[in-house]
């Protein structure tokens, strides 16, 4: 699953930045909308920690007493949410990028692409996260 939204996040973005440097922003002119846009692409940044933030609670409350089976159906929903998370800020970024042409912009679609490459699914972090036994992290 994590390959494949960074596989999308990367073929999206050599493809807009292929086109873009075809054929300019399809809005480049109207400098009032792209600055609007810009400051949209820097608020998107917060979707960062925040996918972050709804992780970590989310596997915060994740209990002990729970079966392995529970505990790692509840650790995928999380994980699946901060990776959706870091995926749309990516996407929307360079959904922006598409139409300003603004290459700080571009920038920070490759620093959303970087984070989500950070952030596969290993069995030590799994363990860790659940604080899991060692006979179920045998199990993963």
């Amino acid at each position: 699953m994590h390959t494949s939204f960074l596989a999308g996040c990367l073929v999206f973005t050599v493809i807009i930045y292929f086109l873009n440097r075809q054929n300019g922003g399809l809005i480049a002119e109207d400098k009032n909308l792209c600055l609007v846009l810009w400051y949209i692409s820097v608020a998107l940044l917060g979707l960062i920690p925040l996918s972050y933030y709804i992780y970590k609670r989310k596997v915060g409350l994740i209990k002990e007493d729970l079966s392995f089976e529970e505990k790692i159906s509840l650790f995928k929903s999380a994980y699946m949410l901060k990776i959706i998370l870091l995926d749309a800020a990516c996407y929307l970024t360079i959904i922006i990028f598409l139409l300003t042409n603004v290459q700080y912009v571009l920038y920070q679609a490759i620093i959303s692409i970087i984070i989500l490459a950070m952030n596969p699914p290993n069995r030590s972090t799994v363990a860790d996260d659940l604080n899991l036994s060692q006979e179920d992290t045998d199990k993963l």
